[in-house]
This record gives C-alpha cells, structure tokens and sequence, in this order.
C-alpha cells in the first residue's frame, strides 16, 4: 500500500500546522501529502469524481451512499481508505463509525489491511494528527 514520506517530518511547527489546517480544507492536498509512495515517488492523485464524493460525504454526516466508478477508478482506495482518513482528522470529527460492505471476506480483509497499514505505519500521518494505535488483535478477519 502507499505510506506518506517521512522528509517532512522535521518541519517547523508553523509548517506542520499549516500542512494540517490545509490539509482539513483540502482532499486533493491530503491525498498528495500523506498517500505518497516513496519508493516510486509517485504522487496520488484525484480526480474531480474523487473530490465530489469526499466533499458529498464531509457535507452529509448521516447518508448511506452508493458510489460507480467504472473499474481501475480507485473506489476502493478513496471510498475505503483515504476518505474515512480525511473525515477522521478534520479539528471536529466527522466520522466516528463506518459500514463497508463487501464482495467477499477476503476482499473485506484486503481493505481492512490497507486501512491497518495506513493508520500503523504512515509516520507523517500518525505525528500531524496525533493517530495512536491500539495493540490489540488486528489478526486476519
């Protein structure tokens, strides 16, 4: 999965406030700063269908939303994964539980295990928003 490089884990403290209070306005400017591979260095990028759907559910806390996007479209990434992300780390916090539904068990896990990934393992993300991690079972299914 993708983790957020770690180079701006050194910035001032009015860098790393105005990363935080841009990055609760902006979904593009999240998705870029904290989704990128450094190994590849390839930014994560959204498209406009992306940006709509993470404004659409920001805007309507109590809403049961089904989202097409033709395949290859990154659903699963944004829908599962970077937009909970988001809404979880604006000042006041707009998702507290979520309901995904899948195909499969198996895909089920997948998601789970890029969302475990994210909230274990991306530094950036876990230090500019004071993420702290349970160590409790996080075992398969």
């Amino acid at each position: 999965m993708i983790l957020s490089a770690d180079f701006r884990l050194a910035d001032s403290s009015e860098a790393k406030e105005a990363r935080i209070c841009r990055a609760r306005k902006d979904y593009p400017y999240f998705v870029e700063t904290y989704f990128t591979n450094p190994e590849t260095k390839e930014i994560t990028r959204c498209g406009k269908f992306q940006i709509d759907a993470a404004k659409y559910l920001k805007a309507n806390r109590h809403t049961r939303a089904v989202f097409e996007w033709a395949r290859g479209h990154a659903k699963s990434t944004h829908i599962s994964l970077m937009i909970p992300v988001w809404l979880m780390i604006q000042e006041t916090r707009t998702i507290h539980v979520m309901v995904l539904v899948s195909k499969s068990e198996d895909s089920a896990d997948r998601l789970l295990s890029d969302l475990q990934c994210e909230l274990q393992f991306n530094t950036l993300l876990r230090q500019d928003f004071g993420i702290e991690i349970d160590e409790g079972n996080w075992s398969t299914g």
